[in-house]
């Protein structure tokens, strides 16, 4: 009775003093589920107190909730059962919120973004995917975290008002979606709900503008609950900016602090709003080219292509900066203008270029534009591009180049010649990430035409450098000590045909024995053994060729890389060509360096020597059938067996004679 009185007077002198009318809070319960868009037949159960719930990657549009990219993995949306049912008869809810913990993103790498909408749907802890309703209203303002970590959590509260206005039992399902490109974990909700019993009325809130002289209104009018006799309210998202027929319109002002709430819900309350004022932009480099122009409203940004780099008037140039707003991979972002725009790139020109053709894919001619959300966001100048039949893109002149290109999907492949028909100079390749790949030099013999692989939305490239590192060199000059033998490896495919240089690939079979082969044509990067008769220490010119050079099989040489070579790796021996108390051969590695123009012999361990030495035979000078050899008087070099040792009276079997097997009999 006491307290019944206490709160009597305390209304009336609210009453009095022109102050609002008696308002009670109520804490409802509130219970908490999530669904999944990649298990929709799964429940994951009612989510306790302290626990984790899943909010996806989605976006709101036509009314419901959708994800705005599946390929993210967080698929998920958050449902809340705000039970208010204990509410007295007759009670109007004039506030409502939920407060909640929520997280930074599930990949650590973003803020987040939650909002909130309701809809008709009865929340239930065996709700999934497929029986949930995904439609949705949405309310309240959405909420943004300071942290990007998926386990730190930020206390964040949204205004639920709306979804109590009008509902039969108190009961309402809220929906939380999130809008960063990655999920986040929501936690510990709780509500919020403030209410009177004392009379109350409809209010409509109306947005208006004043278009050619005629005041129409740009949005549909909603309707707010208030108390009779109080002074009406608006919220902040009824001063957010309104687009009609296309045309941006800002908050100016609004009647609701002078209306008083009638019975009958007859009051209404004017938003007005204004038309933006739009201010135009350029954005040009330091290079006298218009990169991007246009008009946008007052208080927004705009976004712009810029290329990686610029190639003009024979010069190059890269490292592009901007005047002002902020460059990510190949787009900028202005910041928020209120005045007509002018922004500069600066390339900065590349010291000592040897660039002869730049372009990017999307500006090649007869090329197929990708430019998609993620070319947008990761490629020079916002887009990439591919063939959808094979096309030459640029002819060259006879030289020695490299090649450049970048994607992040797919594979494309580029040639010197026709596709099926020319020679593949570079294969270009990604999964997922920015890939950037340099071709090694590739040589034109004459005017060739380059071309790419037939490529297509999942297979695409971002640009195209090409510089030229020399011109057609006629012949390598090649140096043999006077040991005779050397190990090398060169760019360019050499013609050994007429040389007195010879070349050999290095195979072995048999244990100790290294079986030497000629070849006469050895393709650019291919490991080989030179070997010069009688060893002169000068050096020879060997032909370049731009022929087909067929690859070089049962090569136990590998190329070095300008690195110490261990003796053992794994189940495999390292040698290195070696002279050791005038023996040349190959000897254990022992941790010595291998030059990048240089090679060295890989082969399984079993068939390493069981001396110092591994023995070298040519393979098309093997001598057979020899009788009564009588090796004092015919041999003038000494005779190895195949483990490399010396033998001073041989008997019948197969030994090394100066590099030859001789078989005696």
């Amino acid at each position: 009775m006491k307290k019944l009185l206490l709160k009597t007077l305390l209304l009336a002198v609210c009453l009095l003093v022109g102050g609002s009318a008696w308002a009670e809070t109520l804490v409802p319960t509130v219970k908490m589920t999530y669904v999944d868009y990649s298990n929709p037949t799964t429940s994951n159960g009612e989510i306790a107190a302290g626990e984790t719930a899943r909010t996806g990657y989605n976006n709101v549009s036509a009314g419901s909730v959708g994800f705005a990219n599946t390929g993210w993995g967080v698929n998920y949306i958050t449902y809340l059962k705000i039970d208010a049912s204990s509410l007295p008869s007759g009670a109007t809810v004039t506030a409502a919120s939920i407060t909640f913990d929520q997280s930074g993103s599930t990949d650590g790498k973003r803020t987040t973004t939650v909002g909130a909408g309701y809809n008709s749907s009865t929340w239930s802890s065996t709700m999934t995917y497929n029986t949930a309703d995904k439609s949705i209203t949405t309310v309240g303002t959405t909420v943004s975290t300071t942290t990007k970590s998926s386990s730190e959590f930020e206390s964040k509260t949204i205004n639920i008002t709306a979804a109590f206005a009008g509902d039969a039992d108190n009961i309402v399902t809220i929906l939380l979606y999130e809008t960063a490109a990655a999920g986040c974990y929501i936690k510990n909700p709780t509500a919020s709900i403030t209410y009177t019993t004392a009379a109350a009325a409809n209010y409509t809130i109306k947005y208006v503008a004043n278009i050619s002289g005629t005041p129409t209104e740009i949005k549909d009018s909603r309707v707010e609950t208030g108390i009779v006799g109080e002074t009406a309210s608006i919220a902040n998202s009824d001063k957010s900016v309104i687009w009609y027929e296309g045309v941006k319109y800002l908050y100016s002002s609004d009647n609701a602090s002078s209306t008083t709430i009638a019975e009958g819900n007859s009051s209404v309350v004017t938003v007005t709003f204004t038309e933006a004022t739009s201010y135009t932009y350029t954005v040009d480099d330091n290079l006298s080219n218009n990169l991007a122009s246009g008009s946008v409203y007052e208080g927004e940004k705009f976004s712009f292509g810029v290329p990686y780099y610029a190639f003009k008037a024979g010069k190059f140039y890269q490292s592009p900066s901007l005047s002002s707003g902020t460059l990510s991979y190949g787009a900028g972002t202005s910041p928020v203008i209120n005045s007509n725009t002018e922004i500069t790139v600066t390339y900065t020109e590349e010291s000592s270029t040897n660039v002869v053709f730049y372009s990017e894919a999307e500006n090649l001619a007869g090329i197929t534009i990708q430019d998609d959300g993620y070319t947008q966001m990761r490629m020079s100048n916002k887009k990439a591009g591919y063939y959808e039949s094979s096309t030459a893109f640029v002819t060259l002149p006879a030289g020695v180049y490299t090649l450049t290109s970048s994607t992040r999907s797919g594979t494309t492949r580029f040639y010197a010649g026709e596709v099926g028909s020319g020679r593949e100079i570079m294969t270009l390749s990604s999964s997922g990430t920015v890939e950037t790949t340099t071709s090694d030099p590739f040589i034109l013999a004459e005017e060739t035409k380059i071309y790419t692989s037939v490529g297509s939305k999942s297979a695409y490239f971002d640009y195209v450098i090409i510089r030229k590192t020399g011109d057609l060199p006629v012949t390598e000059n090649i140096v043999v000590t006077s040991a005779g033998f050397a190990t090398y490896v060169s760019n360019y495919n050499l013609d050994f045909t007429s040389a007195t240089t010879k070349a050999y690939k290095v195979n072995v079979a048999e244990q100790g024995v290294a079986t030497l082969t000629e070849v006469a044509k050895v393709p650019a990067k291919t490991p080989v053994l030179l070997y010069v008769s009688g060893g002169n220490g000068e050096g020879e010119a060997i032909p370049v060729t731009t022929d087909a050079v067929s690859a070089v099989s049962g090569n136990d040489l590998v190329a070095g890389t300008g690195t110490a070579v261990a003796t053992t790796v794994g189940d495999y021996t390292n040698m290195i060509l070696n002279n050791v108390d005038s023996k040349i051969g190959f000897y254990l590695a022992n941790g010595q360096t291998v030059a990048t123009n240089r090679a060295y012999l890989h082969i399984d361990s079993d068939l390493a020597p069981a001396a110092a030495r591994m023995v070298m035979v040519f393979a098309d000078e093997e001598t057979t059938g020899i009788k009564n050899l009588n090796v004092d008087q015919t041999l003038n070099n000494k005779v190895y067996d195949l483990q490399g040792r010396h033998v001073a009276q041989p008997a019948k079997g197969l030994y090394i004679v100066n590099g030859r097997k001789v078989i005696i009999k």
